[in-house]
């Protein structure tokens, strides 16, 4: 049993890359270029993000294609601050509501470096990308557009997609080239939707001796570039873009590859590529107006004899009709001979699972009316050779799922949601599967999430939560402000982005800062350490203790916020300059290095001084309380001249100085200042150790030595 995609979200991820805002060559013409695009029908492109300080006529004819209904995803040019570009996509999406989608980081930076605040390559590319996703996301009109990653090195980077771009090159088959590229950036950027923001071939059989690479027919380039569109649609990519969509520059000698890449030629007369990209989204279109938010259901089909490299894809329409996509990438163009190799025909069968009243086969290459057509019947034979055949089925079979409610199989799934009505079902199903979520969502929401679960991840930049269940779950949250709570399993969640919080509810729990921003927290019903690398990443500045057992909490080198709950916790800041409040309990509050700030909370609390005592770090003790039992307690060990057999009230002294040999603790009770003098009267200066807000009475038996 197969998921069915629904088509319209193929073919929204279909996009091509244009330079609009050129005015030297025959891209000047927008009438022309909407034109293109429609007969194309497609309406998103890629393009450079609105530049006031380049022609102005180029910047009119962005504005221009947004008025006729283009849609944008922006690259960032690299000599612009980022704070700039967002300013002018404000002025741009202010101008032409709706018309960005995307917004994008500098262009290839291996190839074209960036230089920014005094750093260079990789350290250059990921500051400005970084600054770049938090001009956008502070901007109130630019907040929901997602945010897609620069090009050229393979590294995770304040994004909401995580990007590749990639040629295949000497007339290879796409796949190879994008399964690889993909996966490795997958890997080094997880849990974010992927773009694909360049890939194409050109048309010049002759660029490869004047220092270019190999180029193909331009009967070859249809065919592998309707291949690259399945790829993409195959290998999870929300956008890819074929570059480019004209040949805007005369180059009659073909010695330069850049003026060949195009989908129309100079003229713009359309190349195969664009007549068949034209056929496909033809066959493709689905005019119902349920289109974008419909649940595509499940078909029992399955292929004999289909080659090792070819694949297949289901997609379904909102009518119900179901189409299977078969497309087979053999090597196709000789570099050696620049002449086309004719490949194999090969005679798969498909069978339908059910007899089904009309099904239609169609082959973009040639047309968009359907090549063969039957009536009732269950299976079928189709030629597949080198390019894409899309089968249509429809009047019976299938299991449409009800409303809002999609199964799993037995592989590793993933499930899109969307909406607080849909229904994930893995109770049928089996391997390791994942919800991708722009909305909170729940795994243990049984009414919602159905059988087994294990992952989830949250898109988009919403601020939204995610839960786990009693699986061991994987949560990854998007880049705003998330809540992750792996519930009662040992679980693995990443906040990215933004400011998270880490619901902490069992020892195996482990929370991952790695390479994220923003001020996070966790809320741990056990004891916890923000310094634990066996239960932490990256850096995680506040940590709350929940329930009311007696738990400890302890932070590590930051400026840490340490709150305990209602039992007796020990809190121990670590390094930094921290926050540190007890709850109800008799708690142990224990700052550290640092100027600390210590609120006890109810209960006898008891403040400890363990480090070496230094004038620029004293921390602020804000309740402390006699009657209530708290203490003041020092190490010995580190305040050598207190002797554990000899203290006594002698070594405590009110005032602001020593005034015998054997005084050591001088409270100002005045200030509320307290200090230690190792040698009492002697020459040597006292030591300020803390601050006492409200400058409460101190007695000698306010103290005690560890």
């Amino acid at each position: 049993m197969a998921q069915a995609v629904r088509i319209n979200d193929i073919i929204r991820s279909f996009g091509i890359d244009t330079h609009i805002d050129y005015t030297d060559g025959k891209y000047s013409n927008v009438g022309e270029v909407v034109k293109a695009l429609d007969y194309l029908g497609l309406d998103t492109v890629r393009d450079h993000a609105p530049n006031s300080a380049s022609d102005p006529n180029g910047q009119t004819h962005l504005g221009d294609a947004a008025e006729a209904g283009v849609q944008f995803v922006f690259s960032a040019q690299r000599e612009v601050d980022p704070a700039t570009v967002a300013q002018r996509l404000h002025a741009f999406v202010e101008t032409h509501p709706g018309s960005v989608v995307g917004i994008e980081g500098p262009n290839e930076v291996n190839n074209w470096p960036v230089s920014y605040h005094g750093l260079s390559g990789q350290a250059a590319a990921l500051a400005y990308q970084k600054d770049l996703s938090a001009a956008v996301n502070a901007d109130p009109l630019l907040k929901d557009i997602p945010v897609l990653g620069f090009t050229g090195y393979t590294v995770a980077s304040a994004s909401d997609y995580t990007t590749i771009h990639t040629y295949a090159k000497d007339g290879d088959q796409p796949y190879s080239w994008l399964s690889r590229e993909s996966g490795v950036q997958r890997a080094a950027d997880p849990g974010k939707p992927l773009a694909i923001t360049e890939t194409g071939y050109h048309t010049s059989l002759t660029a490869d001796t004047n220092g270019g690479w190999e180029g193909v027919s331009e009967a070859t380039q249809a065919k592998l570039l309707l291949n690259t569109l399945m790829d993409g649609a195959a290998l999870g990519s929300k956008q890819t873009f074929l570059y480019e969509l004209l040949d805007a520059y005369s180059d009659p000698q073909g010695t330069n590859q850049e003026k060949h890449f195009g989908l129309f030629r100079l003229d713009y007369s359309a190349k195969p590529a664009a007549t068949a990209i034209h056929n496909l989204t033809g066959i493709l279109a689905d005019d119902g107006a349920q289109k974008a938010n419909f649940s595509a259901g499940t078909l029992n089909y399955s292929i004999d004899g289909l080659p090792s490299s070819a694949r297949s894809l289901l997609t379904e329409k909102s009518d119900g009709s179901y189409q299977i996509i078969i497309w087979n990438e053999p090597d196709i163009w000789n570099q050696s001979t620049d002449t086309a190799i004719q490949a194999a025909t090969t005679g798969v069968k498909v069978n339908l699972g059910t007899a089904f009243g009309s099904v239609k086969v169609f082959d973009p290459l040639t047309g968009s009316t359907a090549i063969k057509s039957l009536s009732n019947v269950s299976s079928l034979t189709v030629d597949v050779v080198d390019h894409p055949v899309i089968i249509e089925v429809a009047g019976s079979g299938g299991t449409p799922p009800a409303t809002g409610h999609v199964y799993g199989g037995a592989g590793n799934d993933t499930f899109t949601v969307t909406s607080p009505t849909q229904i994930v079902d893995e109770s049928k199903g089996g391997g390791t599967d994942t919800v991708m979520s722009s909305i909170s969502f729940s795994l243990k929401d049984t009414a919602h999430a159905i059988g087994n679960i294990e992952n989830l991840t949250l898109t988009g930049a919403a601020n939204i939560n995610g839960t786990g269940n009693a699986l061991t779950n994987v949560l990854v949250g998007n880049s705003g402000n998330n809540i992750l709570d792996g519930s009662t399993g040992a679980d693995r969640m990443a906040g990215h982005a933004g400011n998270d919080t880490y619901v902490i509810d069992n020892a195996g729990d482990f929370a991952d800062e790695t390479g994220a921003s923003g001020r996070d927290s966790v809320k741990a019903a056990t004891s916890f350490s923000l310094a634990d690398q066996t239960r932490t990443a990256g850096t995680i500045e506040n940590l709350t203790l929940t329930g009311t057992a007696n738990l400890s909490a302890t932070g590590n080198n930051t400026a840490n916020v340490l709150t305990g709950n209602d039992g007796s916790n020990t809190i121990n800041g670590g390094k930094g300059a921290d926050q540190l409040t007890g709850g109800l309990g008799n708690d142990k509050l224990i700052g550290k290095a640092g100027a600390d700030i210590l609120t006890g909370g109810g209960g006898a609390d008891s403040f400890v001084f363990d480090v070496n005592p230094d004038n620029l770090s004293v921390d602020k003790i804000r309740d402390f309380s006699s009657a209530a039992g708290d203490k003041l307690l020092f190490d010995h060990t580190i305040f050598a001249a207190l002797s554990l057999s000899k203290f006594s009230d002698e070594n405590f002294v009110l005032g602001t100085k020593a005034l015998e040999a054997d005084d050591r603790l001088i409270y100002d009770q005045t200030s509320g200042t307290l200090s230690f003098d190792a040698d009492g009267s002697a020459a040597g200066s006292a030591v300020h150790v803390a601050d006492l807000d409200k400058s409460p009475a101190l007695h000698f038996s306010d103290f005690q030595l560890l």
